[in-house]
């Protein structure tokens, strides 16, 4: 066992028995005993340390950075014959090219290496609408319509409510179709469609507070009453005016 004398220090191997045990240094016999602490705490250390390390490598081979075929320690890059070169090459930003600055021949030339031919895109024109612009009396065509309107409004209650689809369809008492309340589609927007012998006369589209009128004759839209109430007559030159004769007459 390992003693250590109290006068020197200098650390002298004995016997567990040995008695008169003499420093070979000072002379002296007074020792104490030296404990095997330190060597356990290095143990210790060494041993976390070696855990440390191994779970280090073990969390890169999980992150992918040390692929799992590798050796424990051999950071190098396996490097085939089939490995594209870009893949173990630097790239830096000079590198990459922007959309505009790259062109693919392929694009301008073909697979065949001829001149592709030079295509137009041209956007497609929105056929014209088609109305009557020889209404001259407007006013005159308005209170016949609001007479026709009104008389179907006196025997709402009465007439017979069917269900096509997605539409209200309204009959007579003769089975004529009188109003059909259906929703505009690709919109919030509501739409009673007024008829008489089956031909359109009234609209009225709304979205809860917002009401649109139209008052038609021969297909066409003589008056609208827009949203903030103001009166547009044959007003085909308002765009407006035209999606919504679009929007009825589809």
């Amino acid at each position: 066992m390992k003693r250590k004398c109290i006068h020197c220090n200098r650390i002298v191997i004995s016997n567990n028995n040995q008695q008169n045990l003499v420093c070979p240094n000072c002379g002296k016999s007074n020792f104490k005993n030296v404990s095997n602490n330190k060597d356990l705490k290095i143990a210790i250390v060494v041993t976390s340390i070696i855990l440390a390390c191994t779970v280090f490598i073990i969390v890169l081979r999980l992150l992918g950075i040390i692929p799992f075929n590798q050796k424990d320690g051999d950071l190098s890059t396996n490097v085939t014959d089939d490995t594209p070169s870009s893949s173990i090459l630097p790239i830096s930003e000079d590198d990459v090219l922007s959309d505009a600055e790259f062109t693919d021949s392929s694009a301008i030339h073909g697979e065949s290496g001829e001149p592709l031919p030079d295509v137009k895109h041209e956007t497609p024109q929105t056929e014209p609408v088609e109305y009557n612009n020889s209404i001259s009396d407007v006013e005159g065509m308005i209170a016949i319509i609001k007479d026709k309107y009104y008389a179907v409004q006196d025997i709402f209650d009465s007439l017979t409510l069917y269900t096509n689809g997605k539409n209200d369809i309204y009959t007579n008492a003769d089975g004529e179709t009188v109003v059909i309340g259906k929703p505009i589609d690709n919109t919030s927007y509501y739409g009673m469609f007024y008829y008489d012998d089956g031909e359109l006369y009234f609209v009225f589209i709304f979205d809860g507070t917002l009401e649109n009128r139209f008052y038609i004759y021969d297909n066409t839209i003589i008056r609208w009453i827009d949203e903030e109430g103001t009166i547009h007559d044959n007003a085909y030159d308002n765009e407006a005016l035209v999606s919504w004769h679009r929007i009825i007459f589809e």
